[in-house]
């Protein structure tokens, strides 16, 4: 599931040229923060009654993935860490 959410996050940043992707999840659902971590998004904090579920109201954790300025015009960075899942193809040792 990780390489998933990398796939997508790489395409999202390579090719639709996003500049943010936020990821809201249960802070209890321990498995599905996994994945987000290790898909490199980072804790932003907790949107508390965020999201209506089975007629609750549920508070979310707010994780957030990006691309970051650095220094020179237009250069950027991915705010990620993790290597593209392209950058990996017929590397056996990635």
């Amino acid at each position: 599931m990780p390489e998933a959410v990398r796939l997508m996050v790489d395409y999202a940043f390579t090719e639709l040229k996003l500049h943010r992707i936020e990821a809201g999840v249960m802070p209890r659902n321990l498995g599905s923060i996994r994945v987000l971590e290790k898909a490199g998004f980072h804790r932003e904090g907790i949107a508390r009654s965020n999201v209506l579920i089975n007629g609750k109201w549920e508070d979310h954790q707010v994780r957030r993935s990006s691309i970051r300025k650095t220094s020179g015009k237009g250069s950027a960075r991915l705010d990620r860490r993790f290597r593209p899942a392209s950058a990996n193809r017929g590397d056996p040792s990635a």
